[in-house]
């Protein structure tokens, strides 16, 4: 039931001359016939309510005591709005109220508070709604404790380090997390990660794991966190994968936060090469992806590595898709210092290796990704100084050039037999 202007006011001025409890009998009859009629919608007071609530405001505590005191009904999902608005009016009272309905209100009003916290940040009304939360946190129903878990986004857009403790210490479920996520960042994950100073952003992160990385908007934390502090994400997610949580390999432009930051990301890697999930942390950071900026940062610390270090580092790279025809002046400086540490064999290998795609779509016959990588190919041949290399590029070729023509044949052969 959605009502404006006059008519809410007329219906408010109604409810008012009947505020013996008959005008919440009334209201509540109307929003279980509207949910039956139309059970896809459910009815909406908010216009109702605002005009009660500037007009007779001393009339809330009375609607609010007369909701919570009946059964469960519709009318229970206004209580927050109600709430508010009584406490703008009369702190101590809707204070009292609040605290009384977190240790022995019904099911659905305990709900409903937790609400509160949510929709309306009751978090910012003060220390009392504090204690008061933590309440229902610890209430010994799970339903409710994980509401009220997931209602602490305004905590934890004000302490956050703090607020994910007391979260992380009565074990929220992984809705609960990303709820309390949703909501202080205000839907804006990007802006919120970015905002975010080290200890806190590191804080974040134990949230986000618990929340885990399925969520739009909780990745675009992560993406925000990286944007300016780019060595707490990597380290955040070799620590998670050491703890077997699997690494997000597609955290949406994760790689743009890393382009800004090459030499950070190029240090991290010098630093990590033994580190057996390094070659996953540097893929999600990169989205799969190596950049002109980072194959020039990597390649300044390419002449500081031993034997074993520039193998390692190509173990690293081997999931980067083609990154060897991509960024050939980094392959060149790799290949100049294997071959002066005796490595050069072994580091070869998987050279070759990203030479080609190992995946490809195709629609009549034609690859736009071989012949990509065939045009790549070729010109990291024509510009190779090194003579293994550019026989390694041309072979690299000659193999790019046989797939799609291969692709045509079999396609033009389906095309004869249709």
């Amino acid at each position: 039931m959605e009502r404006e202007g006059d008519d809410v006011a007329a219906l408010g001025t109604e409810v008012l001359s009947s505020m013996e409890i008959r005008g919440v009998d009334l209201l509540g009859r109307i929003s279980r016939a509207v949910i039956a009629l139309k059970r896809s919608h459910r009815p909406t007071l908010w216009g109702l309510w605002r005009h009660i609530a500037q007009h007779a405001p001393t009339e809330l505590e009375a609607i609010v005591e007369s909701i919570a005191g009946r059964d469960a009904g519709p009318l229970d999902q206004d209580l927050p709005q109600l709430v508010t608005a009584w406490h703008e009016h009369d702190p101590e009272s809707a204070m009292a109220w609040v605290r009384e309905a977190v240790m022995s209100g019904r099911h659905e009003v305990k709900r409903a508070v937790a609400q509160g916290y949510s929709g309306y940040n009751w978090h910012e009304f003060g220390p009392p709604f504090d204690s008061i939360w933590t309440s229902g946190a610890d209430d010994a129903d799970p339903d409710i404790a994980q509401a009220f878990l997931g209602a602490a986004g305004a905590y934890l857009r004000q302490s956050p380090r703090a607020a994910t403790e007391a979260l992380l210490d009565r074990q929220p479920t992984a809705f609960a997390a990303q709820r309390a996520l949703l909501d202080a960042c205000s839907f804006d994950g990007r802006t919120y990660g970015e905002s975010l100073n080290r200890d806190d952003a590191e804080s974040i992160l134990r949230l986000v794991d618990c929340a885990g990385f399925e969520d739009y908007t909780v990745r675009e934390i992560v993406t925000g966190i990286a944007a300016r502090h780019p060595i707490v994400i990597l380290d955040h997610l070799a620590q998670a994968s050491a703890r077997g949580i699997r690494v997000p390999d597609d955290i949406r432009e994760l790689g743009t936060a890393y382009e800004r930051h090459p030499e950070a990301l190029a240090g991290w890697i010098e630093q990590n090469l033994d580190r057996p999930d390094a070659a996953s942390v540097v893929f999600a950071a990169l989205n799969g992806r190596v950049t002109q900026e980072t194959a020039g940062a990597i390649a300044g610390f390419v002449p500081n590595l031993h034997a074993a270090q520039l193998e390692q580092l190509t173990d690293v790279l081997a999931d980067m898709g083609t990154w060897a025809i991509d960024r050939p002046d980094l392959v060149e400086v790799i290949a100049t210092c294997a071959r002066a540490t005796g490595s050069f064999d072994q580091v070869r290998t998987s050279i070759r290796r990203a030479m080609r795609p190992r995946s490809w779509g195709y629609s009549d016959g034609v690859s736009s990704e071989l012949n990509a990588a065939l045009e790549r190919a070729r010109r990291a041949a024509d510009q190779a100084d090194d003579p293994d290399l550019k026989a390694d590029f041309e072979e690299a070729v000659g193999v790019l050039r046989a797939e799609i023509d291969e692709l045509k044949q079999e396609h033009d052969e389906e095309e004869d037999e249709a």
